[in-house]
C-alpha cells in the first residue's frame, strides 16, 4: 500500500467513524423525543444518562420496547 493509499484509507475510516457517531446521536435524540411524547414529564436525568451511554443495540431495544410499554420503566427493563 502506498502512502497515498494509506492516507485515503485512514480518511475513509475516520469518515465512517464520524458518520456512525452522528447516526447514534440522532438515534439518541429521536428516542428522547419519543419518550417525552409518550411519557410526558417522566423522562429523568437517569434515563438521559442511560441513553447517552448506550450502544446502538441498547438504543434499538429500547426503541422497540417503547412501542408496547405502558410505563417508562418498562422501556428500560432488561
Amino acid at each position: 500500500m502506498t502512502l497515498t493509499e494509506a492516507w485515503i484509507e485512514e480518511g475513509r475510516q475516520e469518515g465512517l467513524h464520524k458518520g456512525l457517531q452522528e447516526g447514534l446521536q440522532k438515534f439518541r435524540s429521536l428516542l428522547v423525543k419519543q419518550l417525552e411524547r409518550r411519557f410526558p414529564n417522566q423522562v429523568t436525568s437517569n434515563h438521559l444518562q442511560l441513553i447517552k451511554e448506550a450502544d446502538s443495540e441498547s438504543l434499538s431495544l429500547w426503541g422497540e420496547k417503547l412501542i408496547d410499554a405502558s410505563s417508562i420503566e418498562e422501556v428500560f427493563i432488561w
